[in-house]
């Protein structure tokens, strides 16, 4: 009878051992569910923003007193979707006015490039950089009771924008194969943007046909949707230092990056060329056509979608200001 008693109390030790694990996983499978692990928001990918600069403490125009110190605070952030090496350069400004501008954190200081990672799906908070900086005010002169001068802080970077989509293909060029379609050719247009002030607007895909393929030809359509400007790479050390208050000429960018249907960038001929990559008005065309050494795609392909990757690299330049009325101390 004793034996029974405890193999009872032992069985009943093991259905509660059991319950008590499965309350625990739906417990655990529940947590998930509410902290929307596994999710990823996709928008992190979009925007026309690359780095952003903001003075913190600094009011349109701050009142300072002549031969003092005034503190404030520079926010660099990233809020775009690419990897990025910056430097803010020496302040433009009148320096018979304002001679000293420092920063107070000795691990920042102008012309010293530091890193900032971009968004990502792995990664959806943006790197921000905080650097707490001062300016010394020089003594007016005998004649002048208050004087207002600019300071011009210019943020230098190199950044990409990384492109994808789907596009039609088609390789009856000439529609004369009666078959049903999935989609069309023609060119598309985008307006959400990739992460970047440098935005690919618009991409379209024509074929050129040959005896048994066609040759695919892509044209991109680049516009600068950004507040700041690409620099040319040509150019990018001169107009990123103290100088930089001058006309900054169109800026160019590089496409480092081209996959479509198993062809790669090696695959295309690009116009215009590389060294020729040049912004008009903040925009640009390029056109890349698969070299005639390369094999086309087969016309027995038919109609279909496909993906078309690329990546596109600069250097850019954006900038923030404030004025500050200098006032005589008595």
């Amino acid at each position: 009878m004793g034996e029974y008693m405890i193999n009872k109390n032992s069985s009943l030790h093991i259905i509660i051992l059991i319950s008590i694990l499965v309350l625990t996983l739906s417990g655990c499978s529940g947590s998930n569910k509410t902290t929307n692990v596994g999710t990823v928001d996709t928008k992190v990918l979009e925007g026309k923003t690359g780095l952003s600069i903001t003075l913190d403490g600094a009011s349109e125009t701050q009142k300072v007193y002549e031969d003092t110190e005034f503190q404030f605070v520079i926010k660099i952030e990233n809020q775009g979707a690419s990897d990025t090496q910056a430097k803010i350069v020496d302040p433009v400004r009148d320096k018979r006015y304002i001679p000293e501008i420092t920063f107070l954190d000795s691990e920042y200081s102008l012309n010293q490039y530091f890193t900032l990672e971009g968004l990502s799906l792995q990664k959806q908070t943006t790197d921000i950089i905080i650097i707490p900086a001062s300016l010394k005010t020089s003594k007016l002169s005998v004649t002048e009771d208050q004087r207002t001068e600019t300071i011009n802080f210019n943020l230098c970077y190199s950044y990409s924008t990384n492109f994808e989509t789907d596009v039609c293909v088609d390789t009856d060029v000439f529609g004369t194969v009666e078959r049903e379609k999935v989609c069309t050719v023609g060119p598309k247009t985008l307006s959400k943007g990739q992460g970047a002030p440098i935005e690919v607007s618009k991409i379209e895909l024509n074929f050129l046909s040959r005896e048994s393929t066609v040759m695919p030809k892509i044209k991109f359509e680049l516009k600068n949707s950004g507040t700041g400007n690409p620099l040319s790479k040509k150019t990018y050390n001169s107009f990123c230092k103290e100088s930089a208050n001058e006309n900054i000429p169109e800026g160019d960018v590089g496409i480092s990056e081209l996959s479509f249907g198993g062809y790669t960038l090696n695959d295309f001929d690009c116009i215009p060329s590389a060294e020729n990559m040049i912004f008009n008005n903040n925009k640009l065309e390029l056109t890349c056509t698969l070299k005639s050494t390369v094999e086309g795609i087969s016309k027995t392909q038919g109609n279909y979608l496909s993906k078309i990757d690329a990546k596109f690299d600069y250097y850019y330049k954006t900038a923030n200001s404030f004025n500050i009325a200098i006032q005589k101390s008595s």
